[in-house]
């Protein structure tokens, strides 16, 4: 059984974009350790998919938001070259 302080830090690490080894070596937990805790307890498990998920979706939200931004900053760029024209 996984230390609550340990659960939270691998929590913590995941929440700032680290992968699961890498979440894992910094928590100082063995993966296999990880998965076996899995088993004997399905609800931390569905707690670190959903922080995954959540990393995973403010990501493309953030990279959504960056091409959108980078396509309108063009647009400009192209009115002001037209305008000087």
């Amino acid at each position: 059984m996984l230390p609550i302080e340990k659960r939270n830090i691998l929590i913590k690490n995941i929440k700032a974009g680290w992968d699961i080894r890498n979440s894992c070596d910094r928590s100082q937990i063995s993966r296999s350790s990880l998965y076996q805790y899995y088993k004997e307890d399905p609800e931390f498990k569905i707690k670190v998919q959903k922080t995954i998920q959540t990393v995973l979706d403010r990501k493309n939200k953030t990279t959504k938001m960056s091409a959108r931004h980078l396509l309108r900053k063009n647009k400009q760029i192209l009115r002001i070259q037209n305008n000087k024209k």
